[in-house]
């Protein structure tokens, strides 16, 4: 069964965290829209199990936007068992971000979750013993 995964855009260093609940508006660039594509592209590649290719697409997206959480739970999740170090390092920055957030910011295009329930996926790989 494929598991929800969640996104948010961590905040510029300097600058003031968003309002809480409040969704951070597109870029004007069209760049959003690319990265939910990607994102969704590595969604579908993660579930039937195309490890490389669900990699190369959350990849894809992190380029658009390095903040972008939702492609970083992706893709600590989807390195996991090709690199549990470095799937593990990519879940534990996540955290540190999201301990930056609002909890009950509107995490945006995740069907109304929050960046606590974000953090809690994170947690929960992060936990899971390795090969689990």
């Amino acid at each position: 069964a494929a598991r929800r995964l969640v996104a948010a855009v961590r905040p510029a260093r300097g600058v003031a965290a968003p309002a809480p609940r409040a969704a951070p508006a597109p870029r004007e660039d069209g760049s959003a829209g690319a990265i939910s594509a990607h994102v969704q592209a590595a969604l579908r590649h993660a579930i039937a199990g195309r490890t490389e290719d669900a990699l190369r697409d959350a990849r894809a997206a992190l380029f658009l936007d390095p903040r972008h959480l939702y492609s970083r739970l992706l893709l600590g999740r989807t390195l996991l068992p090709v690199d549990r170090p470095r799937g593990r390092e990519v879940l534990r920055d996540l955290l540190d971000t999201t301990a930056r957030l609002p909890p009950d910011q509107a995490v945006p295009t995740a069907d109304g979750l929050s960046v606590a329930q974000l953090a809690a996926v994170a947690r929960h790989l992060l936990e899971r013993p390795e090969g689990a």
